[in-house]
């Protein structure tokens, strides 16, 4: 008597953080028992078991992908497909100290404490800039 392949557990999509290890895992019966073929994207294997696990120790983004389980037996053929992700582990850059700054009744007032000349920056001549008066960088 011949018994289609069946799948028991199929493949279950799966999120692994990087460095972290994963198992593929289904169950699949049938008689006589099916051949199993895993591919992953492109990737074939072969297997003979019912139970069927794949383990990735460590996963690393690389192994992120589709991956397919199928079992063939002379009866027919079935398959079952799931999305491996791969999430990349970061760590959150610290945030910059904050300087404190007195208050002043001059906005200027504060950042000459500094030793910034923020007037003198922008009012050369302690005046506004006259038309005409810019000067052209021969690098532009």
């Amino acid at each position: 008597m011949h018994k289609a392949p069946s799948f028991v557990e199929k493949l279950q999509n799966t999120v692994v953080s990087e460095g972290h290890p994963v198992r593929m895992e289904c169950r699949v019966s049938g008689v006589p028992a099916p051949q199993i073929f895993w591919k992953r994207e492109n990737d074939m294997h072969q297997d003979n078991c019912g139970y069927l696990c794949m383990i990735i120790q460590p996963a690393m983004k690389e192994d992120a992908g589709w991956f397919t389980v199928s079992a063939k037996n002379e009866a027919g053929i079935i398959s079952s497909t799931a999305r491996l992700d791969v999430n990349t582990q970061w760590q959150q850059p610290l945030a910059p100290r904050m300087k404190k700054v007195r208050p002043s009744s001059s906005r200027y007032a504060a950042l000459t404490e500094r030793g910034l000349d923020v007037k003198a920056a922008f009012f050369p001549d302690s005046s506004p800039l006259q038309p005409g008066g810019l000067v052209e960088s021969d690098d532009l």
